[in-house]
């Protein structure tokens, strides 16, 4: 071999070893990069996943506050409703012991409204769900609905 071959012998196998090396620490760069992301994401999910529990155990605690609160209320009302109707009893005897017979019943306990305005028989009253909703064809022109 002369001196020639020598030299692009030695310029290849150090551009073979240079390539290499740089292959080598192109896989230790990213692999170290991709640790590091990976540790990030798993410290993040961590992180989310006890924000998630902590938020779920206050929602859990406030709801079982409120259902106690409800009971609270629910054992008012009733101690109330026991309390005020025995009273409403209590003054329903004491007016009909009034000359006149005092109030009647339906003074204290009042229906709900009834329907009186005057219409003619199939139409619906004034209370109705569907009073004015639709009008007769030809009354002011339009075909209605």
């Amino acid at each position: 071999m002369d001196m020639f071959d020598l030299l692009w012998t030695t310029e290849g196998l150090c551009f073979a070893g240079g390539v290499a090396t740089g292959a080598l620490l192109l896989y230790l760069v990213c692999t170290f990069r991709t640790k590091n992301n990976v540790r990030e994401l798993e410290s993040e999910l961590i992180d989310y996943r006890n924000r998630v529990s902590d938020h779920f155990s206050e929602s859990a605690r406030l709801l079982d506050e409120m259902a106690n609160r409800q009971r609270l209320l629910q054992d008012h009302l009733e101690q109330g409703r026991t309390l005020l109707c025995a009273r409403q009893k209590s003054r329903y005897r004491l007016y009909s012991m009034l000359p006149g017979g005092g109030l009647r019943p339906d003074t204290i306990f009042p229906e709900p409204p009834k329907d009186y305005a005057p219409r003619s028989d199939g139409e619906d009253g004034t209370l109705s769900e569907r009073f004015g909703m639709y009008r007769e064809r030809g009354e002011t022109g339009d075909k209605g609905r």
